[in-house]
């Protein structure tokens, strides 16, 4: 195999193989493998199917729910109003979590987004105002 590099990687290389003694091949063999060592895996689609079809927590759903109905009532103490915070940016995350699981599978599977998210029972996230 015949690589060609720019002329900084390859003074870099020969920097770095004067520097530690080491062939250059081995040294971008050792760089090369050391990217790929670190490199994120891509998740399986069985992987991104588990994340599609996982709901938040009812108990967490719950409290939201209830937190947020009593804010359309009467206004919510700090510490309320707090915790139906730290609630929204939970149930926000793991959506936006499921939502690039599901638009990842799309992807992957040639599908329209639509039809993907109604295949996991993705909806698009309601917030009390």
């Amino acid at each position: 195999m015949t690589l060609t590099v720019s002329p900084e990687a390859e003074q870099l290389l020969l920097s770095e193989a004067a520097r530690t003694g080491i062939p250059v091949g081995e040294v971008l063999q050792r760089v090369v493998a050391a990217h790929f060592a670190t490199a994120p895996n891509p998740p399986s689609d069985a992987e991104l199917e588990r994340i599609a079809r996982q709901e938040p927590a009812q108990h967490l759903r719950s409290a939201y729910q209830e937190l947020a109905a009593r804010q359309r009532e009467t206004p919510l103490s700090e510490p309320e109003r707090d915790e139906l915070l730290r609630l929204l940016e939970h149930l926000d995350s793991h959506h936006v979590r499921r939502m690039e699981a599901v638009a990842e599978l799309a992807k992957r599977q040639g599908v329209t987004l639509r039809s993907c998210m109604e295949r996991f029972g993705v909806r698009p996230l309601e917030v009390a105002g």
